[in-house]
Order: structure tokens, then C-alpha cells, then sequence
């Protein structure tokens, strides 16, 4: 196959996009940038044309998306169901630019290509997943990630850019919010979705999904209560255990809210969240297949399974105060994880056998946040947010693998065993203004001081912490405190009520945090710290045919500093370290086109590249393997891990009126992932990426009732997501693919 031509495919979408929109401004006449004006009754489109306005509260405060000054993506709930988005894979694939990383049990999420690792090391991810106001993602190490069923969710925001003044420490690259529906305080509502869906060579699916909303009071008091049950079937065979579609994955649990607003100035909300994971096995598969295996084969000893539970408890009023508001909100939160994984090939380089082994890493972590912030009048000349922001996570962990065969060799089955426990805290206070300050111009400045400490306490024994005294216990007891600030300043210039131009300069950073087995031999550092990131952008936002049209872009350049990068010491363990500097630079698009009441298009474009501009000689890029013997350090000039230099995606939906008494619509996306590669390295190195996935729906809507059916992966593409080398002590190379074909059927109905 012609490897150009996913890249001609990419550029074949974006010039598409800007095509379609010259064409489509060129229809109008010399008023047409007059016409555009969403609200304007002199507008030549009628309402019926025009696009969905989306409102999203990226900067903590309701503002429509065409007139927030940043690179957003934002998905409404309409779009969601229109394009079968219910999982983080699903919506990482249509969104160009968002890169998943998938490590056995974890994941996580990387933007602009701020990425120092492709698989789950021990720190933190470069962007930060909230579901409301929960930051999911650990500030350490990615135990499980709970993959949030999207279901009666308003809308999902994707932040470009480090968001460090109003989000903290979790957004160095960026943030992913996923907005749920609140309680409705005057109607009745309901809901149910019903999906069967057929893996090619693999299981079959099943969801159920139900929401009612119940005024308890007109106006004053609502309940809205969510439940969902899903199954997603496996589809990777592995023959040394003899089974199946071991990766089946089961997801069940549901929301409960109670909105309560007394009089015309408070508002309260309080709501329950509970989502129970199974995973049977991991989803990787052979990197490089050999005789009679297939790429959806997998050749573990024992299967890598996941156990999790995710409850999260939250309040938050809101009191009117002058011309703002007040808001104050509490969380608390606990998630509980058991995971399994393979350590058979450990086992089997240490002299025990071919003896199947697991590794067994139960955890649990306690969360508590307090916020209070005020919002003043958006319509203000001077408008602003300010706030005081409190997070604590505790976390108790072990990690424990025996196996009695290398009594005989080393006199203990231990082979690793950990205890310990860490304390993660962030106090900051924070504020972001806006000020008007000429016609068409607006300056906003913001800053966020913050003060982060960690305490790690554990025990570590076994043969792989040290091989002459594996029962002797390797105690780490150390804290790691920082205490600084990031501040964000943008200049925004709105020639007329359709277009906008900005400037942007903002800061991030990460935790710095302790090395868990610093206290083990082989020189391993106490702790390292944070790293941090300047973003500098330029972007413009434009409206036109009369609201049938937007297209936005951007230009960005990123300077990374004190990277946060993995070493492996004398007995192989992963390590953290600050070592080296990078950037990132590149452009974004995207195009939203309402051709007709019929035709609806849209398309997105990112072109970039990141990689490092201060190398480090010590660096651990990967172990020997069969493609070749250890490759350690990093130079200047080579791609960060990850890191994509193309994305591109394209939909269109049409939909055809008064059909027997309905109206049906027929719906394709296509995403292109350009290729990237996991160890800071092009030739000798494992590629993922470089894939098309094309997606296909059919619906019909009758009344309350819809009917779709759809191919997901329509056309088979086994790309791989994420690649992961020496997966396993055997040096076998490991790739997480692209879900194979998926046909089904989905039933949903409005009460």
C-alpha cells in the first residue's frame, strides 16, 4: 500500500474544508459578513439552517464557543449520539489531535504531542480528564482508568494548551471535560437507549441505558437518575491459556442528582456518581504476528484482568452575590482497583519455569476537594473569576508476586513485593479577569498561586529490588513539596460580531513527585520535580453564511522544560527523572458547515511537531529485544513518544424529511492518525498510527423512537493506537489496535 496516501488523504480533507468554506462564503453577497450574526433577524439563513450554538464553561463561566479566546473542541449531546460516542476511544478517535495512550489497565490522554512517555510510567498524565469538576486522573501513577459511560452528558470539552491557572496541576497539555446533564426543574423527561452490536472475529456487545428526570416541585426541586449496563466483547485470542476473546470488558453503574433552588438566588446540587469495571484480559495483541497467530493474538501466561470501582460524592451551591455569583463546591471520592498482570517471563529469566505467574496490585485511594469561587458580571467591562482551590488524595497500594519455583534457585519465592501508601495535596488560590478595555479589544490576565506537597511511605522486597537480599526490605520515606505560580495572559480583537482574532501566552505544570522504589539499590533518586510548559498561540474565530458556517485555527509553539522522563536502574525498575527540554509546534483547523437544512459537514485538520531540543545521554528509550540490543538516551532533534506530525477527520450527516411519517438520516466519519512512534525514536523503533477508520450510521426517527444501525471500523483498519516495546521480560512487542469491524443495532427512545 502506498504509504502517502493517508497523508494526501489528510491534506485531501483539509483543503476540502477550506474550500467549502470559501465556497460557501463566496454565496453570499458583500453583506454576507453582516448576515452571519447568529441572532440577526436580518440574516438570509433561516433558524432552521443554522448551526448548533454550543455554550461551554471552559473558563468557568457560561460563554458561547465562537467567543471564548482558546483552541476548544467542543461536542454537544447532539453530536454525541449522532456519531455513536459512548467511550473514551471513541471520541479520542474522531477528535484530530487528542492522542490515547493505552498500558494494560491505564490510559491517558496527550495534546499537542506533550508527551514523555507512550505507556503509563510512575507520573502523571499531561492532560487532565474531569468528569464535572472531578479530576479522574491520579496526580501518580494511573492504577485504573475508569472509562465513564457517555451517556446523558450535555457535552464534552477538549482544551487545547496548558489550562494551569483555572485547572491546577492536572492540564499541562491540556483538559478533557465531560459535562453531564443537571436535573430539569419544570418538565418531565426520560430516556432509554438499547444497543447489540457484532465484533468481526470477536464477541458480541450489549448496552442498556435509562434516564428519567422527575420535578419534585415545579421550579423549586428535581431528581434525575441515570443507570446504564454495558458489555463490550472481546475480540483478542490467546492460545497459551486456550480461550478466546479474553479482553470482554463489563461496565455497570448510574447518577442520581437532586438539584434544590429555594428562591431566585441559590441553587444546589447534590449528586451521587457509581461506575463498576471488569476487564477479563488486556486488549494488547502481537505487535508482529508470526506464523499461524493473527493481529488480535496475544500469548500471555496468565490474563492481565482489572477490577474497579468509582463512586464520587459531589455538593455544590451556587448563591447570587451583587452582579456574581458565588459558587462552592464539594467532593468526595474513592476508587478501589485490583489488578492482575503476567509476570511468568520475570519468573521464567530468573530460572523458575515457564510457570504461569501473576502479579497482584490491589489499591485504593480517598479524595476530598473543596472549592469557593466568584464569578462577577460576564457583562461587565471588567468581568472575573476568583477563587480558593483544595485537593488531597490518599492512596494505599501493594503489589505482590510469588512463585515457589525459584525456591530451589534463590532459596524464596518472593519475587517483588510492595507496600505503601502516598499523600497527594494542592492548595491554590487562583483568579482570571477580562477587561474591555476599547471598542473590539479585550485583555485577560490570570494567575494561579499554588502550593503542592507528597508524601511517599513504602516497603520493598523481592528478588527483582535485590537479588543477594531479597527479603530485606527497602524503606523509602520521603515528601516533596513546590510552592510557585503560572500565570496566562491573552489579548483578543473582534473586528465585528463574526470574527475574532487572539493572542494567548499560558503556563502549566505537573506534580513533582518521589520515586516509589528510591529506597532500592541501583541509585535510584529520592524524588524529581515538577516540570513546566509555555504555550504561545495565535488563533482566529470566524462566523459566516448567515450562521451556517464556522471556521476556526490556530497556531501554536510550546517550550518544555525539566521533562519528567523514564530511566530503568541496575535491576531494570522504572524511575523517574527530569532530564531534557522540548517543544511543540504546529497548526490546528476546524470547519463546521450547515450546507442545508439536509446537509451538514464538518472536518478538522492538526499538523505539528514535537520533539527535544536539550538531549540526555542516560535516558532508557528501550531494553534489548529481538530488533536489536538496548538503546539508551535521547538527542536533540528526536520526536517526543506519541507525538503525531498529521491528524486530520471529516463527517458528513444528511438527512431526508417527511419519510412515512419520520425522517431519516444516513452519517459517515473518517479520522486519519498519522504515525508516531513510543521511545523517542523513528528507525529501529515501533510505530503506531499511520491509519484511516471510517464509520457508518443509518438512523430513522419516528415520534419518541430512533433506529440506528451502524459500522464502526467500517472497513476493517487494524491500526495500531499505542505500541508498547517489551511488553512483557521476554522483549515481546506489544500493540493496542483499533477495535476490529463493529455492526449493530441502537434503539433509543424519549419519554
Amino acid at each position: 500500500m502506498n504509504q502517502d496516501i493517508p497523508y494526501q488523504l489528510a491534506c485531501g480533507i483539509a483543503v476540502g474544508a477550506l474550500s467549502a468554506a470559501t465556497a460557501a462564503m463566496a454565496q453570499d453577497t458583500g453583506t454576507a459578513v453582516k448576515a452571519a450574526a447568529p441572532v440577526s433577524a436580518a440574516s438570509s439563513a433561516e433558524p432552521s439552517v443554522k448551526l448548533e450554538q454550543v455554550i461551554v464553561t471552559a473558563a468557568r463561566q457560561p460563554q458561547l464557543l465562537q467567543d471564548v479566546p482558546l483552541s476548544i473542541t467542543a461536542l454537544s449531546e447532539k453530536n454525541l449520539e449522532a456519531q455513536g460516542i459512548s467511550s473514551f476511544e471513541d471520541y479520542a478517535a474522531r477528535i484530530a489531535g487528542l492522542h490515547l495512550s493505552r498500558d494494560s489497565s491505564q490510559s491517558s490522554f496527550s495534546l499537542r504531542g506533550i508527551s514523555s512517555s507512550a505507556t503509563a510510567d510512575t507520573t502523571s498524565a499531561t492532560a487532565g480528564f474531569y468528569l464535572d469538576d472531578y479530576p479522574l486522573y491520579d496526580t501518580w501513577f494511573r492504577f485504573s482508568s475508569p472509562d465513564v459511560r457517555i451517556f446523558d452528558v450535555q457535552r464534552i470539552e477538549v482544551l487545547r494548551g496548558p489550562q494551569g491557572t483555572l485547572y491546577g496541576a492536572t492540564s499541562l497539555s491540556g483538559s478533557i471535560r465531560m459535562i453531564t446533564n443537571k436535573p430539569d426543574l419544570d418538565n418531565f423527561d426520560g430516556k432509554v437507549d438499547a444497543t447489540f452490536a457484532s465484533t468481526s472475529s470477536g464477541g458480541n456487545s450489549h448496552d442498556l441505558d435509562g434516564m428519567v428526570n422527575i420535578p419534585l416541585s415545579e421550579g423549586v426541586a428535581a431528581l434525575r437518575a441515570v443507570a446504564y449496563t454495558r458489555t463490550d466483547g472481546g475480540y483478542v485470542d490467546n492460545p497459551t491459556v486456550g480461550k478466546n476473546n479474553t479482553n470482554e470488558q463489563r461496565t455497570d453503574g448510574g447518577r442520581l442528582a437532586l438539584r434544590l433552588k429555594p428562591n431566585s438566588t441559590l441553587d444546589v446540587l447534590a449528586s451521587f456518581m457509581y461506575q463498576h469495571d471488569e476487564q477479563d484480559d488486556q486488549s494488547a495483541t502481537l505487535y508482529s504476528p508470526g506464523a499461524g497467530q493473527s493481529k488480535t493474538t496475544w500469548l500471555g501466561s496468565v490474563l492481565n484482568s482489572t477490577r474497579s470501582t468509582l463512586q464520587v460524592a459531589t455538593v455544590t451551591a451556587d448563591q447570587k452575590l451583587g452582579s456574581g455569583n458565588v459558587t462552592v463546591t464539594g467532593i468526595h471520592a474513592s476508587d478501589e482497583s485490583t489488578n492482575h498482570f503476567d509476570g511468568t517471563s520475570v519468573v521464567f529469566l530468573l530460572g523458575g519455569g515457564l510457570t504461569p505467574t501473576a502479579e497482584s496490585r490491589p489499591s485504593t485511594s480517598k479524595t476530598n476537594i473543596f472549592e469557593v469561587r466568584y464569578s462577577s458580571d460576564p457583562a461587565a467591562p471588567l468581568h472575573y473569576v476568583a477563587g480558593a482551590y483544595y485537593n488531597q488524595r490518599k492512596r494505599d497500594f501493594a503489589q505482590e508476586a510469588n512463585q515457589d519455583t525459584l525456591i530451589p534457585v534463590w532459596g524464596t519465592p518472593r519475587l517483588y513485593e510492595v507496600v505503601a501508601d502516598q499523600t497527594a495535596t494542592e492548595k491554590a488560590v487562583f483568579g482570571e479577569g477580562t477587561w474591555s478595555f476599547a471598542p473590539k479589544w479585550d485583555a485577560t490576565a490570570g494567575l494561579r498561586l499554588f502550593r503542592n506537597s507528597y508524601h511517599f511511605d513504602g516497603n520493598v522486597s523481592g528478588l527483582i529490588n535485590s537479588f543477594a537480599a531479597p527479603l530485606s526490605e527497602s524503606i523509602t520515606d520521603v515528601g516533596n513539596s513546590q510552592s510557585s505560580y503560572v500565570p496566562r495572559l491573552s489579548l483578543a480583537y473582534k473586528p465585528d460580531a463574526f470574527t475574532a482574532f487572539y493572542a494567548t501566552a499560558s503556563k502549566g505544570y505537573r506534580f513533582g513527585l518521589t520515586n516509589y522504589n528510591s529506597g532500592a539499590q541501583g541509585g535510584v533518586p529520592l524524588t524529581y520535580k515538577s516540570d513546566t510548559l509555555w504555550n504561545y498561540e495565535l488563533g482566529a474565530k470566524t462566523s459566516f453564511w448567515g450562521g451556517r458556517g464556522t471556521l476556526n485555527g490556530s497556531l501554536f509553539y510550546i517550550d518544555w522544560k525539566d521533562m519528567q522522563l523514564p530511566f530503568r536502574n541496575a535491576n531494570g525498575q522504572v524511575y523517574i527523572t527530569n532530564a531534557g527540554d522540548a517543544r511543540s509546534y504546529g497548526l490546528e483547523a476546524e470547519l463546521a458547515l450547515k450546507v442545508s437544512s439536509a446537509l451538514e459537514l464538518n472536518a478538522a485538520l492538526t499538523l505539528g511537531n514535537a520533539e527535544i531540543t536539550k538531549g540526555n545521554p542516560n535516558v532508557q528509550r528501550r531494553g534489548a529485544s529481538s530488533r536489536g540490543p538496548a538503546v539508551i538516551g535521547v538527542e536533540k532533534g528526536d520526536p517526543l513518544p506519541g507525538s503525531q506530525k498529521v491528524s486530520a477527520s471529516a463527517g458528513a450527516q444528511y438527512t431526508i424529511g417527511n419519510l412515512a411519517g419520520g425522517s431519516a438520516y444516513v452519517r459517515a466519519d473518517a479520522v486519519y492518525v498519522g504515525p508516531s512512534y513510543p521511545d523517542f525514536m523513528k528507525e529501529g523503533s515501533l510505530q503506531a498510527g499511520n491509519y484511516t477508520v471510517v464509520n457508518l450510521r443509518v438512523g430513522y426517527r419516528f415520534d419518541r423512537y430512533e433506529l440506528v444501525a451502524f459500522a464502526n471500523n467500517a472497513f476493517g483498519s487494524d491500526g495500531v493506537v499505542n505500541a508498547v516495546p517489551n511488553a512483557d521480560s521476554l522483549g515481546t512487542d506489544a500493540a493496542f489496535r483499533v477495535r476490529p469491524r463493529t455492526i449493530g443495532l441502537t434503539l433509543r427512545a424519549n419519554y
